[in-house]
């Protein structure tokens, strides 16, 4: 059930990057601004140890023998991971904005967007066992 929390936590931190990101370019296309959301979600969080954090305290992340453990990848698995995920904001904002017909035209419901978006990801890559298998292959001991 913590991923509930953890996805409420994770739109917020969408709601702050897009906020971010519309002081400094409000003119740019919405699309070209959730892809950055995004990669830069991501990106941030390796610099930031959010990432560590969630492989200590994750909902689906697992302590062995009560080790802290931390995030480590290859500069280019982070890059990857980074554009995978600012594609799947790219994606959802394509299906909202074309087929659903949604104008997201003001500051307001962009952000709205993003802190839905963040969540609705972070829940359903939980669910897909996303979360876990990333877990099991970047999350290792401290050393």
């Amino acid at each position: 059930m913590h991923y509930v929390f953890e996805s409420v936590f994770v739109g917020i931190y969408c709601v702050g990057i897009l906020a971010l990101l519309l002081r400094f370019m409000a003119k740019a296309p919405l699309l070209s601004l959730l892809f950055l959301l995004g990669f830069i979600k991501h990106l941030s969080a390796y610099y930031l140890q959010i990432q560590s954090l969630y492989c200590n305290r994750g909902d689906a992340c697992v302590k062995v023998n009560d080790a802290m453990l931390t995030y480590r990848a290859k500069t280019t698995n982070i890059l990857m991971e980074s554009m995978f995920e600012g594609f799947g904001f790219l994606i959802i904002g394509l299906l909202v904005t074309k087929l659903g017909g949604i104008q997201l035209t003001t500051r307001q419901r962009k952000l709205i967007f993003a802190f839905v978006v963040g969540s609705f990801m972070h829940i359903v890559a939980e669910k897909m066992g996303i979360h876990k298998k990333w877990c099991k292959t970047t999350c290792k001991p401290v050393l």
